[in-house]
């Protein structure tokens, strides 16, 4: 396999839009499970959360761009360890946008599914090691039409089509070099992102020849635990099951009806059916799928009305399916599975008679509005699934309604931060390591997000505050601004800032900024901020307390 290695230099690419100022807070480096496990499933984790700990770039600076010879279709790129893994994915291409949402005439499921086949024109299909780093390739791993993997313990877990007999095979893999440690059969085509969790592995599967779906649970040897069918046509239709306490919870669509579908539990150690909840599920016509997520005894989905038009997000306890809380997002589509981080989630929806798009923030208990923002640009974006970092969310539009833009926004409040617009078409999600976020296009062009200028540590001490402003790039940065500021203590008496601009900080090296002297007493707030021309200002905010001249900052 022959690719093409692109580095990529300066702060901002010729194709990034504008950028905004943005927040930036303590080093995140507290992974999921594990010290490797970065980004190691399709949605971050078993429950589909979408969020991770880690804290992403505050800029939309390309580190490096990586061209591997082939399409990409709807995948996640993975990080486990140092490595960045990328299945190819199922791909097809863009159906017409329409300008009428209302009058559509579905066609039959056989042609859609035949379609879908069809129109599978990957030029080197298959699964693609790379360092996380820098880019470049360890290994390929050739297979057709390949789903979303998962990564435990140095193995990596997925399915592929065989596609002359709508049959597949789950591979477990050594993640490290991607020889094969075993591979099993698996009847019909495996549709779902493989989920591992609790020593099993899950994957959703389509029958073709009558249109059935099932949920399939094997061991870590790939051996079958139990398979539950689902009623009728339905199918998940490349959705993937969310794994939580025990439980396992699906979304089907029903083939023969297109408009309904459920939202099942089931016993993760048996596959019985504890409860299933009818709702509704549009997105096949739109060659689009939802998850249902997982967090704090509740589950939540989008669910679009196709008799009434209407648009909602769902929350359900998880035990006993009984209805928490809903949203009506009056005459909107929903074809969005929300982030959830921290008791908010964050969700997207698309106005059918203003064609805006919004960003969503509700509180996870009760459902009450926190905030919502229009979302720029293209008028799609509403039929885009976020993710979260620490501090940021991350979208792009995908499926039918895929653009080459990728957008940035504060989690807090919905800031526009910054975009950046791809080579080609962004068909699949994004996922975020430490200070760093990836990408993929159509045209099978990885891209890795990474601060050049990073304030790296912000340390008190005696007298006052410190701080390390670093260049993380191959190329010098001049004319650096910075800004210290403290401000509280003892009846809010204390509120020092000092500013000052670094002239140059070479390749690699690093220049200590100070704020001295800070005296007082209680409890004090540190703001750091760093910027250059033709950059957002990065910050970095600290709490701590001072005692006389002596500072101590809390982690």
């Amino acid at each position: 396999m022959i690719t093409t290695f692109i580095p990529v230099t300066g702060l901002l690419p010729t194709k990034a839009g504008f950028t905004g100022q943005t927040k930036q807070t303590n080093d995140g480096n507290t992974g999921t499970s594990g010290l490797n496990d970065i980004w190691p499933l399709f949605r971050h984790d078993p429950a589909n959360t979408g969020c991770t700990d880690y804290y992403s770039p505050n800029t939309n600076h390309v580190t490096w761009k990586k061209q591997l010879n082939t399409q990409i279709g709807q995948t996640t790129p993975l990080l486990y360890g140092d490595k960045l893994y990328i299945s190819t994915g199922w791909y097809y291409k863009s159906v017409p946008k329409i300008t009428n949402l209302f009058n559509i005439t579905p066609s039959p499921p056989s042609e859609i599914l035949q379609e879908l086949l069809e129109q599978q024109s990957i030029t080197a299909p298959g699964l693609y090691c790379l360092n996380a780093k820098t880019g470049e390739e360890f290994w390929n791993l050739s297979m057709d039409l390949p789903n979303d993997p998962a990564i435990v313990d140095n193995k990596l877990y997925m399915t592929a089509i065989n596609y002359s007999y709508y049959s597949s095979a789950l591979y477990c893999l050594d993640a490290t070099t991607g020889s094969i440690i075993w591979q099993k059969p698996i009847n019909g085509l495996a549709l779902s992102p493989t989920i591992v969790a609790d020593e099993k592995i899950f994957v959703g599967s389509l029958d073709i020849s009558d249109y059935s779906g099932s949920m399939s649970c094997y061991d870590l040897s790939g051996n079958l635990l139990w398979n539950r069918p689902y009623e009728g046509s339905e199918v998940s239709y490349f959705s993937a099951p969310a794994v939580y306490e025990g439980k396992v919870y699906c979304i089907t669509i029903d083939l023969s009806t297109y408009y309904n579908g459920k939202l099942y539990c089931l016993n993760a150690e048996t596959g019985q059916i504890l409860w299933s909840k009818p709702i509704f599920s549009f997105g096949l016509m739109f060659y689009q799928s939802i998850s249902p997520v997982c967090a704090d005894d509740k589950v939540y989905v989008t669910d679009f009305n196709m008799y009434g038009y209407a648009g909602y997000l769902r929350c359900f306890d998880a035990e006993t399916g009984d209805s928490e809380w809903t949203h009506n997002f009056g005459q909107s589509i929903t074809f969005s599975t929300p982030a959830l981080c921290e008791g908010s989630v964050y969700v997207t929806s698309f106005d059918f008679y203003s064609y805006y798009s919004w960003l969503y923030r509700f509180y996870a208990t009760n459902g009450t509005l926190e905030w919502k923002v229009a979302l720029p640009s293209s008028s799609y974006f509403g039929f885009g699934s976020p993710i979260c970092s620490a501090d940021k969310i991350l979208l792009s539009s995908g499926g039918y309604a895929a653009t080459n833009e990728l957008f940035c926004f504060e989690k807090e409040n919905g800031t526009f931060v910054w975009n950046y617009l791809s080579d080609a078409e962004i068909l699949g999600r994004q996922s975020i390591g430490d200070e760093r976020a990836y990408a993929a296009d159509v045209d099978g062009n990885i891209y890795m997000f990474e601060d050049v200028l990073k304030i790296r540590y912000v340390l008190g001490g005696f007298l006052g505050i410190h701080a390390i402003i670093q260049n993380s790039g191959n190329i010098s940065l001049t004319n650096i601004s910075w800004n210290i500021s403290v401000f509280g203590g003892s009846l809010d008496k204390i509120n020092r800032t000092k500013s000052g601009t670094i002239d140059e900080i070479r390749a690699g090296k690093s220049k200590i900024i100070r704020l001295i002297p800070v005296i007082g007493l209680g409890k004090i707030d540190v703001l750091v901020k760093a910027t250059m021309p033709m950059m957002n200002t990065i910050k970095k905010a600290k709490q701590g307390l001072i005692f006389g001249s002596v500072c101590i900052l809390l982690p």
